[in-house]
């Protein structure tokens, strides 16, 4: 838990930005962080027709990297990678 929190008041200094929608967190993860800062964060890794949603609702994306992704993902360079429990 202490290093979930860790996580999360880590991410402004990750994100810079609240225009994010953060995907691929850990079920249960995505309450903390949607409370804590302005992200919206879901526990899916998310579909391209998702990504495309959300990239037209003008939002940025992040994923937390935690598991295999599909090469639509890992290939597409505007979409933020997260190690997870990355510390500044």
């Amino acid at each position: 838990k202490l290093a979930e929190m860790d996580f999360i008041n880590n991410l402004p200094t990750i994100l810079h930005n609240s225009n994010y929608v953060i995907f691929n967190t850990a079920i249960g993860e995505e309450i903390p962080i949607m409370f804590y800062t302005h992200y919206i964060a879901y526990s899916f890794i998310p579909t391209e027709k998702q990504i495309e949603l959300v990239k037209n609702k003008k939002y940025k994306v992040a994923i937390l990297n935690s598991s295999e992704l599909p090469s639509f993902i890992s290939n597409d360079t505007s979409i933020l990678k997260i190690k997870p429990f990355q510390i500044k």
